[in-house]
């Protein structure tokens, strides 16, 4: 089964590097500024979402639009921060997020996305 990922937020190198590791292992990346994920999300139906929160009031945003939407509130959110920020993450828990992890993109980075796909993630 390929799983679909939907990233928003991502710089274009960070996803060029993530699209690479990502697609031996059968994930199909697409890649979103954060003002078109809501909308994207609507569309492509991804099974997971993952929102860097580089601009972290506009990815609270979509994420609150994400968890209230009829179409995608069931979808699995996962916020992705550049560090630990234990008030931001709470504040996505709170807002719905499956999981809060942080970067950098590596392998062990998809291992852990693989864990919410499996419905073993935090």
């Amino acid at each position: 089964m390929t799983y679909r990922l939907l990233f928003a937020g991502l710089s274009e190198p960070e996803a060029r590097r993530l699209e690479a590791m990502a697609d031996p292992l059968g994930l199909a990346i697409t890649n979103e500024s954060l003002s078109k994920a809501v909308d994207r999300a609507r569309q492509d139906k991804p099974h997971l979402v993952v929102l860097d929160v580089s601009d972290s009031a506009m990815a609270m945003e979509v994420l609150g639009h994400l968890k209230t939407h009829a179409k995608t509130r069931d979808m699995q959110v996962v916020v992705l921060a550049a560090r630990e920020d234990s008030e931001e993450r709470d504040i996505a828990l709170d807002l719905g997020a499956a999981g809060y992890i942080t970067k950098p993109i590596t392998p062990d980075f998809l291992a852990k996305l693989s864990a919410f796909l499996s419905g073993q993630g935090d």
